[in-house]
């Protein structure tokens, strides 16, 4: 059992090896703003909150940090792994400029949606 868990341990980090630096950044961001979470006050400067994403308290920024942040190590890893997998996907077919633009238009409109519906 225990060589298994380590052999998908090892597997994952011969994978992360493929992955260009630009991802590898952005799976950066998602452990920076997980740690980030943890200083009082932050995260309501990290978070899309509806009502502060029109003026006069305008927070845009959040369209894109909300992107990267979660509170739960469980989560970050996950999307991690989800970095890796899709970049070692679609970065070959589409290249990096195209990739980088379909993740933060995903990431971006998703939390548009959401503060939009809240």
């Amino acid at each position: 059992m225990q060589g298994k868990f380590y052999s998908g341990i090892l597997s994952i980090v011969q994978q992360f090896q493929k992955v260009s630096p630009v991802p590898k950044l952005l799976c950066g961001l998602f452990l920076l703003f997980y740690f980030l979470g943890y200083i009082d006050g932050v995260e309501i400067n990290l978070i899309v909150t509806p009502g502060f994403l029109a003026p006069p308290h305008a927070k845009l920024w959040t369209l894109i940090t909300s992107v990267f942040y979660e509170n739960n190590i469980v989560w970050v890893v996950l999307d991690v792994i989800a970095m890796v997998g899709f970049s070692l996907l679609l970065e070959p077919l589409w290249g990096l400029k195209e990739f980088l633009i379909f993740s933060f238009l995903v990431g971006s409109v998703s939390m548009l949606n959401v503060a939009l519906v809240c």
